[in-house]
C-alpha cells in the first residue's frame, strides 16, 4: 500500500517516466519502493534518458550537488555517524 492518494499517481503514470520527469522538473533524490525489478526499471529509464540527451547531464550533476550540500549541512559527512538512542 503506497498510502493515501499515491495509487493514482502509480496506476496513471509508469514509475520509470516518472522518475524521468521529475528529475527533470528539479527533484533531486528519487525514492524507488517496490521490488529490485522496478528499481532495475527506473535505474535503466534514467540511464538511457542521460545517454540519449533527454535528461541533460547538467541537471543529474546539480542534483548530486544539492544531495551532497544537504548531507554535509546536516553533519552527515565525513566521520563516524553519531550514534541513535536507543539503536
Amino acid at each position: 500500500d503506497l498510502g493515501p492518494g499515491m495509487a493514482a499517481v502509480t496506476d496513471s503514470v509508469p514509475p520509470a517516466e516518472a522518475a524521468v520527469a521529475s528529475l527533470k522538473a528539479g527533484v533531486d533524490m528519487l525514492m524507488v519502493i517496490g521490488d529490485r525489478e522496478r528499481q532495475t526499471i527506473v535505474r535503466d529509464a534514467l540511464m538511457d534518458a542521460l545517454v540519449s540527451g533527454d535528461l541533460p547531464r547538467e541537471r543529474v550533476m546539480d542534483a548530486v550537488r544539492h544531495v551532497v550540500e544537504a548531507k554535509a549541512r546536516a553533519g552527515l559527512l565525513g566521520g563516524e555517524p553519531e550514534p541513535l538512542p536507543g539503536c
